[in-house]
C-alpha cells in the first residue's frame, strides 16, 4: 500500500515540473546586406592596417554642377579647360620676339584715264576699288540714243558689266561732214578687281553711228594684296 502512493507521488512531480525551453541551433542562417547611411559631414572612418597594400579602381560619379575638386602639383602640370563666358587672353612676348602685327592696309587714291578700246590691267600685287566711271563722247547727230558701258573681267569671275544713260551735253561741231553731238555716263559703283583683271569704257549706239574724242575716266583707290 505504502509503496504505490510513494509512485504516484513521483509520477505527479513529474508532470507538474517547470518546462525546460529548446536550446538555439548553433549553425548560422543565409548572410542579410547591411547599409550604412552617412552624409559627407559624417562619413564612416576606414584605416587601413600597416603593411596592407590597396589596389584596383575607384569610380566617382560627379554632376558639373558638384565636380570632383583637383589640385595641381607644387612644380604645375597641364589642366584641360573648357570655356565658360568671356575669356581674357594676355599674350607675354618680349622686345626681341615681339607680336607680329600685320600691317594696315593704305589704300592709294586711283584717277586713270580710259581710252576708247583700250583695257586697263590691274598689275601684281594690286587690288583696284573702282568708285565711279564717266565717258563723254562726240556722237553722229544722226545716230540713235548711244549706251555707255563699263565692262571687266579677271579671275575668279566672269564677265561684269555696269550699264549707264547717256544723257546729250551740246553740240560738238562736226568732223568730216558729220555733225556731233557731246553726250555724256558717268555711274557711281563698288567693283573690287584683283590683280590681272582687265577693263573698259565704252559708249555706242544701237545703229553703230561714228563715236569718237571720247575723254573716259575711272576712280577709287588701289591696295597692296
Amino acid at each position: 500500500m505504502n509503496l504505490r502512493v510513494i509512485v504516484v507521488a513521483a509520477s505527479a512531480i513529474s508532470i507538474s515540473g517547470p518546462v525546460i525551453a529548446a536550446q538555439p541551433n548553433p549553425t548560422p542562417g543565409p548572410p542579410h546586406p547591411v547599409q550604412v547611411t552617412n552624409t559627407t559631414s559624417n562619413p564612416v572612418p576606414v584605416t587601413v592596417p600597416a603593411g596592407v597594400a590597396v589596389s584596383g579602381g575607384v569610380t566617382v560619379n560627379n554632376t558639373s554642377a558638384n565636380p570632383v575638386p583637383v589640385q595641381l602639383p607644387s612644380g604645375g602640370g597641364n589642366v584641360n579647360a573648357s570655356q565658360t563666358g568671356t575669356w581674357n587672353v594676355n599674350v607675354a612676348n618680349t622686345p626681341a620676339a615681339p607680336l607680329y602685327t600685320a600691317p594696315a592696309l593704305r589704300p592709294t587714291p586711283l584717277n586713270l584715264n580710259v581710252a576708247s578700246g583700250q583695257d586697263v590691267t590691274v598689275p601684281a600685287g594690286k587690288t583696284y576699288v573702282i568708285e565711279h566711271w564717266h565717258s563723254r563722247c562726240s556722237i553722229d547727230s544722226t545716230a540713235m540714243s548711244p549706251n555707255a558701258v563699263f565692262v571687266a573681267s579677271g579671275p575668279g569671275f566672269s564677265t561684269l558689266e555696269d550699264y549707264a544713260v547717256p544723257v546729250f551735253v551740246q553740240p560738238n561741231g562736226g568732223s568730216n561732214g558729220i555733225t556731233l553731238l557731246a553726250w555724256a555716263a558717268s555711274a557711281t559703283v563698288r567693283l573690287t578687281l584683283p590683280a590681272g583683271s582687265t577693263f573698259t569704257i565704252g559708249m555706242s549706239t544701237p545703229d553703230l553711228k561714228f563715236v569718237g574724242f571720247c575723254i573716259q575716266t575711272a576712280s577709287g583707290y588701289s591696295m597692296d594684296d
